[in-house]
């Protein structure tokens, strides 16, 4: 991060430098330099907090499928004990019910096909919003920019006056 932060104010004094020879073109290229550094830095920051948080929830996710597997081992013993009945019972339940069992898998795979859709239409959304939030940090990014830049020249102008 440090070796960032002395990139970012090199380009600062890159730009102030081209300002007081007249160029403003270069002081401009410069300050978007310097804009693309913070910028990166400011990512790289966020990705890190994020990876912090993914870990976090990683590692509460793994203490919860360790209590469950416990849960299931438990669990294990009283199945086998019921799965001599169940099968007995399924048996007969099969032969009263074929029709039945068709129309609850056309239900169940009717509910998959309908949450996959829905699921699918949210992840549309969320692509148009990504889409229209970088055309906003775009925007905000120019002006940024063309301030710092008015600023700059300001502080220049001061210089060479004082000078």
């Amino acid at each position: 991060m440090s070796k960032a932060k002395n990139r970012i104010e090199q380009w600062q004094e890159k730009a102030e430098h081209a300002l007081t020879k007249g160029r403003d073109d270069l002081a401009k290229a410069a300050l978007f330099e310097k804009q693309k550094m913070a910028q990166a830095m400011e990512s790289k920051a966020s990705e890190l907090v994020r990876i912090d948080e993914a870990l976090a929830k990683l590692n509460e996710d793994a203490g919860t499928l360790q209590a469950k597997i416990e849960q299931l081992k438990t669990l294990q013993s009283q199945l086998q004990r019921r799965e001599n009945t169940a099968s007995v019972r399924l048996k007969a339940k099969q032969v009263q019910s074929t029709e039945q069992a068709h129309a609850a898998m056309e239900k169940f795979e009717f509910l998959v096909s309908k949450v996959e859709r829905l699921e699918s239409e949210v992840e549309s959304y969320d692509l148009g919003a990504q889409s229209t939030q970088a055309q906003f940090a775009k925007l905000e990014q120019d002006e940024k920019m063309e301030q710092e830049l008015a600023a700059l020249k300001e502080k220049v102008s001061k210089k060479k006056a004082s000078a």
